[in-house]
């Protein structure tokens, strides 16, 4: 959380005001990319220049997160599959199928919590646009909230024993902070693959 506030203090130009998303397609790609680093991710490379749109290839992590590390300097990153309704024929499954695919989603989340999983792996890509997404205008939204003093995160990676909410309450030294987010999972249920919502988006 400490890292986090530093972040939002370097990049503000005045309490209570965004920070300006400034500097060259390049510049700002770099800068999610060192985003990712401090985040404990393993930058391999990049390109020499974002005139086109850029591959990307990860391993490990989650594909929302990129995402919303990239809107913060203004990018849009396009996942594939985000956002994709794969529910619309549960109603004509019988209970057999609907129970197999309920205990497929417990494991998967189950080995996400505890890193039992095999890392996922995959592509997505930074597009070379000047145009914005919904998400791109949250996350600066959630800039001047962070200017106000909230702890105002993206994405925000919720486990089932609620060591995140007592991080939040010792980021304060015990008293209640102001706190405003969404999860990870509600990310990947509300975004389609440039970070337009296609849902309501509950925040915390």
């Amino acid at each position: 959380m400490e890292q986090r506030r530093a972040e939002v203090a370097e990049a503000a130009t005045e309490p209570g005001e965004p920070a300006a998303v400034t500097g060259s397609h390049r510049g700002r790609f770099d800068r999610a990319l060192r985003r990712l680093e401090a985040e404990a991710w393993d930058v391999v490379g990049a390109d020499d220049a974002l005139v086109e749109d850029v591959a990307i290839a990860w391993r490990g992590g989650f594909t929302s997160r990129i995402q919303s590390v990239f809107a913060r300097e203004g990018l849009v990153v396009s996942v594939p599959g985000q956002g994709e309704d794969e529910d619309d024929d549960l109603l004509d499954l019988d209970a057999d199928e609907l129970r197999r695919r309920s205990d497929v989603a417990m494991d998967a989340l189950f080995g996400a919590v505890h890193g039992t999983n095999e890392p996922d792996d995959g592509v997505v890509t930074c597009l070379a646009t000047d145009g914005s997404s919904d998400l791109c205008r949250i996350v600066r939204a959630f800039g001047r909230l962070a200017g106000h003093g909230y702890i105002a995160e993206p994405d925000l990676w919720a486990d089932p024993v609620g060591r995140l909410a007592a991080g939040l309450r010792a980021d304060r030294g015990g008293r209640s902070p102001k706190a405003v987010f969404w999860t990870t999972q509600r990310h990947t249920e509300c975004f389609d693959a440039r970070g337009d919502l296609t849902d309501e988006l509950a925040l915390q």
